[in-house]
């Protein structure tokens, strides 16, 4: 007589789970022996040394469009958007200090053509200091205010300063003192 073995639910269970796990499983509409892939991609993926981007065109996106400021050498792109010449040059770019300031001889002459001090009128001088010690020269081109109460405004004429601002008030309506007070 043949003896007849059996499995229980839970042997039939491990025994399912050690056939999954020998075998790959079905993935939608493909079988083990679909080749997806084409020998022309695989070739191409092979000789991906030689292979190099089209030339970009209006019609092509292609590889990188070489225009102004961008080169390419030996596979390296770089990228130039500001001519080093325009740097610090009329025309061009201010530069930036070690604090990342523009350096004052970057800057167009209203910033530093203007120097603070205290007018002496009796002497025609300027001073750096309030006890009118320490003399600042007159050069051209500079404007000169004295911060002694309300500031006024002088340019070195060459031999002596002249006064090109004045702190007299003038008379004015109503009107235009709302509009000077709106307007800031």
């Amino acid at each position: 007589m043949a003896v007849i073995k059996s499995l229980d639910n839970n042997g039939l269970v491990l025994l399912w789970e050690q056939i999954k796990s020998r075998f790959v499983a079905k993935d939608g509409n493909k079988v083990l022996s679909t080749n997806d892939f084409t020998t022309a991609l695989k070739a191409k993926l092979e000789n991906l040394e030689g292979y190099t981007l089209p030339t970009a065109t209006s019609d092509t996106l292609g590889g990188v469009k070489i225009g102004t400021g961008v080169a390419i050498n030996n596979g390296i792109i770089s990228v130039d958007a500001i001519p080093t010449s325009a740097k610090g040059a009329a025309s061009g770019v201010a530069t930036l200090d070690a604090n990342g300031l523009i350096p004052t001889s970057q800057i167009p002459g209203a910033y530093d053509d203007v120097i603070d001090g205290y007018y002496d009128s009796e002497h025609d001088k300027f001073y750096e200091d309030q006890a009118k010690t320490q003399e600042i020269a007159g050069a051209s081109g500079k404007i000169y205010v004295d911060i002694t109460g309300s500031p006024i405004q002088y340019r070195y004429g060459g031999s002596t300063f002249v006064r090109i601002t004045t702190n007299e008030v003038t008379s004015m309506t109503n009107q235009e003192i709302m509009a000077i007070l709106n307007a800031e």
